[in-house]
């Protein structure tokens, strides 16, 4: 009976472990990504309660309908852009061509916080004239960046969350191309959840 309790809560450390080093944080010390007990770049131990941030590339995603546009693929990017059109850089981004990502956050997270920008580089036209993101808490409508392109200042947001169980973003195009798989033009910047715990 001993040897199955012991082998029972080695399982359990082990599993922990494993969950822990699984999810990404970042490092309020100095923002910098990490992926275990310490910090990746100045080796802070990793907080908890309300400092614990994730980055949202890190979160699991529950709901993915970004297939579509001219490729007919998934058309969701990690870390493409980290550069926005006003120069300011960042450690982490997500973009979509067309569509949305639902993430079931189950109450877990108290705010959602980052940058929403048109990324360095790219170029509207006539027929790609400008993306919106919207963000829903359980299908309410919580946040809105209407009409992003080149000329469109970089926007910071904090949401607070916790009421929901599914966070969904969601791209929309405008412009005469019929693909409308210019979303990336509101990429979110260094999206981080904070987590309730």
């Amino acid at each position: 009976m001993k040897k199955i309790i012991i082998s029972l809560l080695c399982f359990v450390m082990v599993l922990t472990v494993s969950v822990a080093v699984a999810e990404g944080w970042i490092c309020p010390a100095c923002n910098g990504y990490a992926d275990g007990n310490f910090c990746n770049n100045c080796g802070s131990a990793k907080p908890h309660g309300e400092d614990y941030r994730v980055r949202l590339g890190d979160m699991e995603i529950f709901l993915r309908k970004t297939d579509g546009g001219s490729s007919y693929q998934y058309s969701d990017e990690y870390d493409r852009y980290l550069t926005d059109n006003y120069g300011n850089t960042y450690s982490h981004s997500v973009s979509v061509g067309t569509g949305s990502l639902t993430y079931l956050v189950n109450h877990k997270y108290l705010t959602f916080s980052g940058t929403v920008a048109f990324p360095k580089g790219l170029y509207c036209d006539d027929y790609r004239s400008s993306a919106t993101l919207s963000v829903y808490g359980d299908d309410r409508l919580i946040a809105e960046f209407k009409n992003i392109n080149e000329a469109t200042r970089p926007e910071a947001f904090s949401l607070n969350i916790g009421q929901y169980e599914r966070i969904t973003l969601k791209w929309t195009c405008k412009g005469r191309n019929i693909w409308e798989d210019w979303g990336y033009f509101a990429t979110i910047f260094d999206g981080t959840l904070v987590r309730a715990d």
